[in-house]
């Protein structure tokens, strides 16, 4: 099933959608067989009567198969702290178990503790936050010091906890060595360039106003790479302090990626790069502040409360970019000149560029279907049919029926409805070819397909279809032992989707067929539209569109009924696998029938095949830092389902081809484990890796460069394959060789894209550090990681 875009008026699509235009808590101990966990949100520090800034988020568990919970409730308890409250007091796990609330703590400074229970159970997990005061900073000793030294501040209403305060310089924390009411000792982080910067105390998003400190740098050497070398860098410490050089002629790509294999698990993460003295940006102190989530550099000495950093940085949205042209975080008063023009670049981050279209029917309903397989039981006696043994030839055996149904002859169906209940209909045999046997529904509208149609579809899908999409993933079951694939057109189909819809359902395979349900057809099925042009059955659709829709349909369903085979009734798994594989590999079906069709010169056919892919990734590559690769909480996005497709497509190229697509299609393994068995290689690599060759696949920019094959497609070429109104959708986001800082969200495997060059004859040289919010180190299961590759 998926989703796609109108394509020369044709729709082809599959449950298809046919576009009419272009922390740290502990584990309290399992009762009722249930474990909750604190999962976010855990010690966080906030002014006395603030709401904290980011949720109390616990995730609860099944105790014996250690798997999240959906749809239980949590009830949530101020412990300790008088005037706290939470909103919610109750809630309910989402469908990765995971449940949350909102804490405004109470009027006096000091700890809270919030508890979190499953209702009605023993099991439990505690949150604490702590409660502060505005610090306020007044003054410095020495005035002057270099990297590494240790400086005294004094002031007044600091955090006497060394834990819950923190020093910044210009941006970049120093490690707190002691802390009192009005006196704080800290070291001046080793990464600073030689300037002057601005200090400043954080207690949580309380800040206090700065005073000048003058710094003396290091004469530390810089990172250096030739054109065409790369670096990962994921290590907290590695990340917190890049050095690069002052070379004018150098260009960067930075690929920001979240290289989690955790579904949801986003990453908020902070760019700061800071230049010597001689930058313009700082050339006259105060001279307008750069900021970020709780960052000021060069502000006012006034006390001030630093924007929330909690569910989007400062300026954006829900969506995790900024809604203004500048970097999300970068202060309106930004100084002129290049960083203030450079700013513009990030023009992409807009909030209107990260808006996605709403799941559509065929969104829901292919959602829909392959949650309920899940919780399908084939029981043992399907689980032992086997599939069709090889012949000497490599290929399944065809087991024919003796006597196929003849033309005409009719039987009833159960069908799924838009009512999640079943339809009986009966439909007459109009076609039997090789691999399929083709039913019409009686109720179909007149005037629709004719014999040759039937003939074609039956033609169509015997090769290359069935030819293709077999050798690529395996066999399908044969549960009714005929040697075919029934395809039955019905409006039942078209009932799906409402009249006026500017998309809709084709078509579908749903696994309660080859499950031994008593509502199954006991055989394998692919259910289609029919054409109805006076939209009797919900929305119109005229011959010619359902003509063009249908056969890239049946290639991605008929890998849907080959990987339930494969996995569930052959290999013995309990369900389908996560959605986002399974829907990655069905969008792979379509690529390798597209495949034949370029192999034997028919472009026409190979682009009905290909385009909804392409469209997909059109959506996907014009901001794939908003994209989640693994997103499990969801119906699935056609962006989603965009970056699904190319990163399956990625791997085939580096790990074998139609060899890894049917051992992913085979295995028992779910999601990231699969990936990773079948490749044989850690999931982070993969991540970052296939980020980076999204953009440096066939780079203008690279031209005559050499880099590492595993940071291109080698079966895709991205810049003359996909084309969205006449461009390559993915432009990287241009960085100066200046003092800047950006914060965002990133979802979970995803990565941003940016180009970082001097436009100076003698750039300064550079200090870039990637943390969490404030200049905070990483949580420990964050995954965060930075791709260096240089361009030229």
């Amino acid at each position: 099933m998926q989703d796609q875009a109108l394509l020369r008026g044709f729709a082809a699509i599959g449950v298809f959608l046919a576009a009419a235009g272009c922390s740290d808590g502990g584990t309290g101990p399992a009762d009722h067989g249930y474990v909750i966990e604190a999962a976010g949100g855990d010690g966080q520090v906030a002014l006395a009567g603030a709401e904290l800034d980011r949720p109390l988020r616990a995730v609860v568990s099944d105790a014996e198969r250690g798997e999240p919970v959906a749809d239980l409730a949590v009830a949530w308890e101020v412990a300790e702290g008088a005037g706290a409250s939470l909103s919610p007091t109750s809630s309910t796990t989402d469908s990765l178990g995971r449940a949350s609330t909102r804490l405004r703590l109470g009027p006096s400074t000091g700890t809270y503790r919030v508890r979190a229970r499953v209702a009605g159970g023993g099991a439990e997990t505690v949150f604490e936050a702590h409660a502060v005061l505005i610090p306020h900073l007044s003054s410095i000793s020495p005035a002057e010091a270099n990297v590494g030294e240790t400086v005294v501040l004094h002031g007044q209403d600091f955090p006497a906890d060394p834990e819950l305060v923190a020093v910044t310089f210009d941006g970049m924390r120093g490690a707190v060595v002691s802390a009192t009411a009005t006196e704080i000792q800290a070291i001046v982080p080793d990464c600073l360039p030689t300037r002057t910067v601005d200090v400043a105390v954080l207690a949580g998003s309380a800040e206090s106003g700065s005073v000048p400190l003058d710094v003396h740098g290091a004469d530390a050497a810089p990172l250096a790479l030739a054109p065409g070398e790369s670096v990962v860098l994921s290590d907290s410490a590695e990340l917190a302090c890049i050095r690069l050089p002052d070379d004018p002629d150098a260009l960067y790509l930075v690929v920001l990626a979240n290289d989690t294999d955790e579904p949801g698990a986003s990453l908020f993460y902070r760019v700061l790069a800071l230049a010597g003295e001689e930058a313009p940006v700082l050339a006259a102190r105060g001279a307008g502040p750069l900021a970020d989530a709780g960052i000021a550099i060069g502000s006012a000495s006034a006390p001030r409360i630093a924007p929330s950093a909690g569910d989007a940085p400062l300026g954006g949205s829900a969506a995790g970019v900024s809604a203004s042209r500048a970097p999300a975080g970068l202060a309106d008063g930004a100084p002129a000149s290049r960083g203030a023009m450079r700013a513009a670049a990030f023009a992409p981050f807009r909030a209107g560029a990260m808006q996605q279209d709403p799941p559509g029917p065929a969104l829901w309903w292919e959602s829909r279907i392959r949650r309920l397989e899940r919780e399908l039981d084939p029981g043992d006696r399907l689980r032992r049919r086997r599939t069709a043994p090889l012949d000497e030839t490599g290929r399944r055996e065809l087991r024919l029926a003796a006597t196929p149904p003849a033309i005409g002859s009719t039987r009833s169906f159960q069908v799924f409805n838009r009512d999640e209940a079943f339809s009986t209909v009966t439909a007459r045999v109009e076609y039997v070819s090789d691999h399929a046997i083709l039913y019409q529904d009686v109720d179909a509208p007149a005037g629709g397909f004719t014999p040759q149609d039937f003939e074609n579809f039956g033609r169509t899908f015997d090769d290359p279809v069935y030819n293709a999409v077999v050798s690529a993933f395996g066999a399908p079951s044969d549960i009714d032992e005929n040697g075919r694939i029934i395809i039955l057109f019905t409006p039942v189909v078209n009932a799906l989707t409402p009249a006026g819809s500017s998309s809709y359902v084709v078509g579908f395979f749903y696994g309660i067929d080859l499950a031994g349900s008593k509502n199954g057809n006991g055989g394998e099925v692919f259910y289609g539209i029919v054409p109805d042009p006076e939209g009797d059955f919900g929305r119109a659709h005229s011959t010619t569109e359902v003509l063009a829709a249908i056969n890239p349909v049946l290639a991605h369903e008929l890998q849907h009924m080959i990987h339930y085979n494969q996995r569930v009734l052959v290999g013995g798994a309990e369900g389908q696998g996560v959605l986002w594989l399974s829907e990655a590999l069905a969008h792979m079906a379509e690529d390798v029938v597209a495949d034949v069709y370029r192999d034997r010169g028919d472009a026409e056919r190979e682009q009905l095949f290909r385009a909804a892919n392409i469209d997909r990734a059109c959506r996907f590559l014009a901001v794939p830092s908003n994209t989640s690769l693994i997103a499990e909480g969801s119906l699935g996005t056609l962006e989603e389902r965009g970056a699904q497709w190319l990163f399956i497509k990625y791997l085939a190229g580096h790990y074998g081809g139609s060899s890894l697509l049917g051992a992913l299609t085979r295995s028992t393994l779910t999601g990231v484990a699969n990936v990773e068995s079948a490749t044989q290689t850690p999931w982070a690599g993969l991540v970052h890796q296939w980020a980076t060759a999204l953009w440096a696949d066939d780079a203008p920019e690279l031209d005559g460069v050499e880099i590492d094959p595993r940071l291109t497609f080698t079966n895709l070429d991205m810049r003359a394959a996909i084309r969205c109104n006449g461009e390559f959708p993915l432009q990287a986001v241009g960085l100066p060789f200046e003092d800047f800082v950006f914060s965002q969200w990133l979802p979970a495997a995803a990565g941003g894209h940016f180009l970082l060059g001097a436009d100076a004859l003698d750039p300064p040289p550079l200090r870039l550090s990637m943390t969490a919010p404030r200049g905070a180190p990483f949580p420990a299961d964050a995954r965060p990681a930075l791709v260096l590759l240089r361009v030229r």
